[in-house]
């Protein structure tokens, strides 16, 4: 299944969510099918390209990590 498609499922525009340390915020800034844009808590903005998603679980397997 497309990657972007499930994130779209599950996130929603303005959400915040925690880091995997737990030690930080960001929030949704922006979702179209092809990137998230995230903002953290300095007001930085990040932009990941949907390649991004769709192509890690690729990555982890090629490490044998899934």
């Amino acid at each position: 299944m497309d990657a972007m498609i499930e994130i779209t499922r599950r996130i929603r525009l303005h959400e915040v969510l925690k880091t995997p340390s737990g030690r930080s915020e960001f929030e949704i800034y922006h979702i179209d099918p092809d990137r998230v844009v995230i903002k953290t808590k300095s007001d930085t903005i990040l932009s990941i390209p949907a390649s991004c998603f769709d192509e890690t679980p690729k990555f982890l397997r090629e490490k044998g990590w899934i």
